[in-house]
């Protein structure tokens, strides 16, 4: 059983990954709704219609080709790079093909990119709460993050910090405060408001 409020979504797709997460219908309850968090980001549709282009021109491409020919294509250009020929003398160095970065470093790139955490989830398949811990531990670790793009607006953010102050930036207190005082508000959308303060 799950009860989600989607009136409070402030950012594009919120709703898509929250209803995501639910495991059975049986029970579900929306509390409210807003168009955004359905609404697909211009930034994802246009990813996603550019992937979908070139994956179909790869196709075609590959299309002209029966899988023989495919197959000493394949050959010709992995010799004339200096690959071996006979498979057995093949040796990968899987280290120097996909050197190690950490789920940190990824979320932090695409951060830097423009992403806003709510399609840095959608991007990774990773919920939202996943990505806001990455947040916080590059804010623990001293790396300066820039999320006030993606906080919710003034009139929220102002009660979310009054609460927050007042909980001395513990989280349930402060969503507790926020519920009794009629603004019930997702953990997440108060880690995100609690990353924006100065330690």
């Amino acid at each position: 059983a799950a009860e989600i409020d989607l009136s409070k979504a402030f950012g594009h797709g919120m709703g898509y990954v929250a209803l995501s997460r639910v495991r059975s219908l049986d029970g579900l309850r929306l509390l409210g709704m807003n168009p955004d968090s359905f609404r697909m980001h211009g930034a994802v549709s246009s990813f996603d219609k550019n992937l979908r282009k070139s994956s179909e021109m790869a196709l075609r491409a590959l299309d002209k080709y029966k899988d023989s020919a495919l197959v000493d294509k394949h050959r010709v250009v992995r010799v004339q790079l200096g690959g071996q020929e006979n498979a057995e003398e093949i040796e990968i160095d899987t280290t120097a093909l996909n050197p190690k970065v950490s789920t940190l470093e990824v979320t932090l790139g695409l951060l830097i990119d423009g992403k806003s955490p709510i399609e840095i989830a959608l991007i990774r398949s990773l919920t939202l709460g996943t990505i806001i811990t990455h947040l916080e531990e590059a804010k623990e670790k001293g790396i300066p993050i820039d999320i006030r793009a993606y906080l919710p607006k003034a009139t929220l953010l102002k009660r979310i910090l009054k609460a927050l102050k007042a909980s001395k930036n513990a989280l349930k207190p402060a969503y507790i405060e926020l519920a009794e005082n009629g603004k019930k508000i997702d953990y997440e959308t108060i880690r995100l408001v609690r990353l924006s303060l100065d330690k």
